[in-house]
């Protein structure tokens, strides 16, 4: 039995013998199958680096340009860049007390700025410097190569500030940024927003104080707290008249020690936005909070929630105070709140939500988890992210850098269509409005469309009157009839401008929508500057709008004059970009093919502008690539904020019927966010963008370059494109016109291989946290009252029976003034347009040569006045250039400029001057 034992035991000993070696056997042949791929993956990357640099030379040999590649273009040489003090941003790192504790200058150039030449930058007054003179420690100064654009989006600025601080300290999701931003606050406006009080409109402004003052239902008292945290966000320090006995404080009190309106200073979280208007409860900055019993002071609203979009670029903040970004690390903030009894959650809720998002909620579970998200930087800050970055400063420093303009036969502006939102969700009296306006020369068509199924109601303006006694429009009967077809959608009243400067005559549309909206667009025939632009709607806008004024604020109602575009009233619809210049020799965008890719999506297989080349330009807010139904379904509702015309769109375009365009919108607003509007009088707004489209292409006839770029969404975008295009119209076509060390680094990233703009797939547009409040998607799609109006609505001149308001004197249509008939009308009215349209271009010469107008009158005291304007007169309450018409008279009542007709007579009943028909008229 022994024997036998022992037997079994040597079979079972050599058993795992054998087996030991089988698996030491299949170790090696797996490691040498490793070894094999990888020198086959080495030898794959060395075939490519030489492909990559058999393809450079050939490139180089094309362009007769020799550059010798000693160097790594990234960590390339000492060069002279100077990038404006305006576009030099830094980032300042506050300790656990809110004080700086670090600067960071990114410069842009790889010299390293001293310590005084940081601070002279930084620092515009003494006062800020023995500010910071007096803290202890003394903070830490330095400068980088790196740079922050403002087309950057707020991951990317994370990013670069990770790699400056090192990706082995700091992990993406304990980064909070804010900025301080300069802001204009009417306190009434304030004092509603902090204690939750209702808007009231009474005949003025005063009657609107006295109400509000009378309100005894107030839901939120301003007591002490809330008025110490009002008064720290908005950095108020003359507050010595404060009682600070009181309890309660009312607007009154707030009038002692702060003007009606003022411009203040308040911090703004940079990637959160509230979805209607900032709160001024909230403090952008954290380490303002102040410390009181019971709940925080500020708290969630559904009306009006916090947004997280790290995914919003830079430009959507403002103008930020000195160009300094601040940066808050969790470690210091849950620091502070421990100091002053805060509770850690809801900060991290408030400025950390994708820690909030992961259940990190305190210090512990931070630490817990730090490692873990600090080894997530290895994806974020991968060598290929840094070279994107590199990519994106030479576009920047090749501009900048530049030794003389390009030659642009022309440049700017095309299209435009802007809405100005009012300040208050109030309707706007149409009736009222169009009763009292009248049609005149620059203004001859006027219509009036007051939904309900009524129909539209025209006003003309006339000059000649025909035999029979008639009177004969000054435009002609196509014009009219393409006007109607174009203008007065539902509740609306529309009127066409025939403004005139010294370049060119522009038809401009005006849109008076019932809820408050004043739409403006124009197709420009000449491109303009953005100055010239603003210039140009002040010009015609504004004089419209004081005349309205003079009548609406009898009861209660005041429209708001045009700023500029920048204002935060208005919201660009769609501004269209374009320029023109030489073709000195063939243009190969495929040389530049490894750059274009970091700021435009290229889907197309050849890049020859001599048949079109269509990409899409991406560094946008949340961008998302979209298919083409997709594309139009975003386009057509942001333009129209209109399902029907959505699906109309579809219809058109994609040869769909109704149920399936249906089906398409459905599908869309199910997939893709949708979030309150931020305007008092939009209720939605879609988070994801398509981005541009741009087209390079080559006239047919002869050697010029035409870059158009559509659907552009912010004023700011225009410089942004203006840099990229021009950079890549002087790498292709006139190198000589910029520094020659940037421009061969520039190649030299050009020519690798890089992979397409990647979206990180771990972030969405919109974080969505447990607090956050989104709008649910769409299952089905109810027409509104509008919209079933507007689409039963007929179309008076189609149906060749209308009816118009001819200026004159005391004279409105009513509604059930008997309708001519379209036999008498046309027997009576195409005679004489027949007779008369020769004779009219000769009468009214808007095709004349602009040169040979009256010269403009240019004033010291603003430079908003543009010489291409006609001659003006200046209205003492804007501080702005207005044009006249011919014997302009002023109005005592408003102290205002308005133009008038010749001859204008005055009504007694409205002591207001309105314009009237001309004394004679012509048979």
């Amino acid at each position: 039995m022994d024997l036998k034992k022992n037997d079994v035991e040597k079979e079972e000993a050599e058993k795992e013998k054998e087996e030991e070696e089988a698996e030491k056997e299949k170790e090696q042949e797996e490691e040498k199958e490793e070894e094999k791929e990888q020198d086959e993956e080495e030898e794959e990357e060395e075939e490519e680096d030489e492909e990559e640099e058999e393809e450079a030379d050939e490139i180089e040999q094309k362009d007769e340009i020799e550059i010798e590649k000693e160097e790594d273009p990234i960590s390339e040489p000492n060069i002279e860049i100077e990038i404006p003090k305006k576009e030099k941003y830094s980032i300042c790192l506050l300790d656990s007390k809110g004080n700086p504790k670090q600067f960071i200058v990114f410069s842009g150039t790889s010299q390293t700025m001293s310590e005084e030449e940081i601070k002279n930058h930084l620092f515009s007054n003494d006062e800020e410097r023995n500010y910071i003179n007096t803290l202890d420690p003394q903070p830490i100064y330095s400068s980088t190569p790196q740079q922050i654009h403002s087309d950057d989006t707020i991951r990317t600025i994370k990013k670069k500030i990770i790699n400056e601080l090192g990706t082995n300290k700091v992990c993406y999701e304990e980064i909070y940024l804010f900025s301080n931003y300069r802001e204009k606050i009417k306190i009434l406006d304030a004092y509603q927003q902090i204690t939750g009080s209702k808007k009231t409109i009474g005949k003025t402004e005063t009657l609107l104080e006295k109400q509000l003052l009378e309100l005894e239902n107030i839901s939120n008292q301003l007591d002490k707290r809330i008025l110490g945290q009002f008064l720290l966000n908005l950095k108020v320090e003359n507050i010595e008249s404060v009682d600070t006995e009181k309890q309660e404080y009312t607007y009154e009190d707030l009038l002692t020690f702060m003007p009606k309106e003022g411009s203040y200073t308040t911090s703004i979280p940079l990637g959160q936005k509230f979805s209607r208007s900032h709160n001024l409860l909230f403090s952008g900055n954290p380490f303002d909070i102040l410390a009181s019993e019971g709940d925080p002071i500020f708290q969630r609203s559904r009306e009006n929630d916090l947004y997280v979009f790290e995914n919003h670029l830079l430009m959507n903040y403002g103008k930020i105070q000195d160009n300094i970004i601040y940066c808050c690390l969790v470690d210091d903030v849950l620091e502070y709140a421990v100091d002053n009894s805060f509770e850690p959650k809801y900060l991290i809720d408030l400025y950390y939500p994708l820690l909030y998002k992961k259940n990190i909620t305190n210090k512990e579970l931070f630490l817990e988890n730090q490692e873990n998200l600090i080894r997530n930087n290895k994806e974020l800050i991968r060598p290929d992210v840094i070279r994107q970055f590199n990519i994106i400063d030479s576009f920047y420093d090749i501009y900048y850098s530049r030794t003389s303009e390009l030659p642009y036969i022309e440049k700017g502006i095309e299209y435009f269509d802007i809405i100005i939102h009012p300040d208050f969700d109030i309707p706007l009296p149409l009736d009222i409005i169009f009763k009292q306006i009248h049609s005149i020369k620059k203004i001859p068509f006027i219509k009036y469309n007051p939904g309900l199924r009524r129909e539209n109601i025209f006003r003309l303006y006339t000059e000649e009157i025909a035999k029979n006694g008639k009177k004969i429009p000054f435009l002609k009967k196509s014009q009219i009839f393409n006007l109607s077809r174009q203008t007065g959608k539902s509740r609306q009243i529309s009127l066409y401008i025939q403004h005139e400067t010294l370049r060119q005559v522009l038809d401009i549309f005006l849109d008076l929508e019932y809820n408050g909206n004043m739409r403006i667009r124009c197709n420009l025939k000449k491109p303009i500057s953005i100055p010239d632009l603003e210039t140009i709607i002040f010009n015609s806008i504004n004089p419209i709008i004081l005349s309205i004024n003079q009548f609406l604020e009898n009861s209660g109602y005041t429209i708001a004059l045009f700023e500029e575009l920048k204002d935060k009233r208005v919201e660009i619809i769609q501004l269209d970009y374009g320029c023109k210049i030489n073709l000195k020799k063939q243009m190969k965008l495929e040389n530049l093919l490894g750059c274009l890719t970091t700021i435009f999506d290229i889907n197309v297989m050849e890049l020859d502008v001599t048949k079109n080349v269509n990409i899409q330009f991406v560094r946008v807010d949340n961008y998302v690539k979209m298919n083409a139904i997709a594309a139009i379904i975003t386009d057509v509702f942001r333009r129209t904020a209109n399902q029907e015309e959505v699906m109309n769109a579809l219809m058109l375009n994609f040869s769909m019927d109704q149920d399936t365009a249906l089906k398409e919108v459905v599908k869309y607003f199910n997939e893709h966010t949708r979030i309150q509007g931020q305007y008092v009088n939009k209720n939605i707004d879609i988070v994801d963008n398509p981005g541009f489209p741009v087209i390079f292409s080559k006239s047919p006839f002869d050697d010029k370059l035409v870059i158009k770029v559509s659907k552009i969404n912010s004023i700011e975008f225009v410089d942004i494109l203006r840099i990229y295009l021009d950079t890549i119209i002087r790498l292709t076509q006139y190198p000589e016109s910029t520094n020659q060390e940037l421009l061969e680094k520039m190649i030299l990233l050009c020519n690798k291989k890089t992979k397409k703009v990647q979206i990180d797939k771990g972030i969405d547009n919109l974080i969505i946290t447990g607090n956050t409040v989104p709008i649910v998607p769409l299952e089905i799609f109810d027409r509104n009252e509008d919209e079933i109006e507007e689409k039963e609505d007929i179309n008076d001149f189609e149906e060749d029976e209308y009816k118009y308001i001819p200026l004159d004197e005391e004279e409105v249509e009513e509604k059930d003034e008997v309708k001519e008939k379209n036999e008498v009308k046309e027997k009576n009215e195409d005679k004489h347009h027949d007779e008369s349209d020769d004779k009219e271009e000769q009468q009214i010469p808007l095709q004349q040569n602009p040169s040979e107008k009256t010269p403009s009158i240019k004033s010291n005291e603003s430079n908003r006045f543009l010489p291409s304007e006609p001659s003006s007169i200046k209205s003492n309450e804007s501080n702005r250039f207005l044009p006249s018409e011919p014997s302009s008279v002023k109005s005592n009542e408003s102290n205002r400029f308005l133009p008038s007709e010749p001859s204008s007579v005055k009504s007694n009943e409205s002591n207001k001057f309105l314009p009237s028909e001309p004394s004679s008229v012509k048979s």
